[in-house]
């Protein structure tokens, strides 16, 4: 098939682009594709500042959060009529069954449905508005996509079940964007975590852990996200997480940590934060949960790996008292971060799959 104009794409986001899955898994794809004639305009369900004001309250501003939601949804359905495919990055409302999914299908044929997350799962740190989320939305969207692009091997697994064409596109960098880190003296070491404050479940398994990190060595905990991380006993450096400053405050770590609790929902987690930490040639720690076993690599070649707190603090303190294991870790992670998850790997597997699914439709 031969395109005389560029490939019009249209991408629903579930998340405002301060979302790192909307932005960086959709969003970040857009001048590559570009570069490739295909057109990508990614449609957030609002404003980052928007959504931000309407989470800082209470039911009414929940309430308007929604309703707000919904009538943006609303006005931005129809552009799936003009567009040659349609992407949906995990869904296109929080909360009900999927029926906008179904009204975007009936208007483009051309429906690929990406997620990085076990979405037919309940998470650990689900609260009690979770009961209205459809568990079985990703699913129902699976059986009508055209084609599904997922973040790891065991996501898959299921989306297989449900869908016939699969692609797994591990969440990628923008490695320009992501400067290998200064040498810095390190003392006393800072053990870094970067992410939303719904995974502060993982990090509050290894208190313990941390408190005899401090008593031993004084270590400073520095936690990056959109709230407070406090533990009685524990000192904790929280700090705002802004794209501006993440870089920055990614440099300022000398020890990632990526915990995780061992269940199935976790299985299907995409290890972002640890390829986060291994771009900018950080020394790493994560839990054998998911990708992070075959990210570290089985021999911990490039990152350790620890499954009890009893090993989560050998690992650590091997790290904070031996700076040269932490210089050869650091560059390994970074070598496998420029080898195998730059984002340019994301933009050609995306070009391909486009223009096959685009290419079918237009055949039939």
């Amino acid at each position: 098939m031969i395109l005389t104009s560029p490939m019009r794409v249209i991408a629903y986001v579930q998340e405002p682009l301060s979302n790192a899955g909307s932005r960086c898994r959709i969003a970040a794809l857009a001048p590559g594709l570009a570069a490739q004639g295909i057109d990508l305009r990614v449609c957030p369900p609002m404003s980052d500042g928007l959504a931000a004001w309407c989470r800082r309250g209470g039911r009414l501003r929940r309430l308007i959060y929604y309703t707000l939601y919904l009538l943006l949804r609303l006005r931005d359905i129809p552009r799936a009529i003009r567009a040659d495919a349609v992407i949906v990055f995990r869904g296109m409302f929080p909360i009900g069954r999927p029926w906008m999914e179904w009204v975007v299908r009936r208007l483009n044929r051309n429906l690929i449905f990406d997620f990085d997350d076990a979405l037919w799962l309940r998470p650990p740190f689900a609260t009690g508005g979770y009961r209205w989320i459809d568990l079985r939305a990703s699913a129902k969207v699976l059986r009508r996509a055209r084609a599904a692009v997922v973040g790891s091997p065991w996501l898959e697994e299921y989306a297989l079940r449900h869908c016939r064409r699969v692609e797994v596109v591990p969440s990628c960098l923008d490695m320009a964007r992501h400067p290998m880190r200064p040498d810095r003296p390190g003392d006393p070491p800072v053990i870094g975590w970067i992410g939303t404050r719904s995974g502060f479940c993982y990090l509050h398994t290894l208190d313990d852990v941390w408190r005899d990190l401090q008593r031993r060595h004084g270590v400073i905990l520095r936690v990056v996200s959109n709230g407070d991380y406090e533990a009685e006993g524990l000192r904790v450096v929280n700090v705002r997480w802004s794209l501006e400053r993440e870089i920055e405050m990614l440099h300022s770590f000398d020890i990632g940590v990526m915990p995780l609790i061992e269940t199935p929902f976790e299985r299907g987690k995409a290890g972002f934060k640890l390829l986060k930490c291994m771009a900018v040639g950080m020394a790493t720690v994560a839990s054998p949960v998911g990708v992070n076993r075959a990210i570290c690599g089985e021999d911990e070649s490039r990152g350790l790996l620890a499954r009890t707190p009893e090993e989560w603090l050998e690992r650590l303190e091997r790290l904070i008292t031996d700076p040269d294991l932490r210089r050869r870790l650091g560059e390994a992670g970074r070598r496998f971060a420029l080898d195998h998850c730059d984002l340019s790997r994301a933009v050609e597997s995306w070009a391909s799959l486009l223009r096959e699914v685009v290419g079918e439709g237009n055949s039939e």
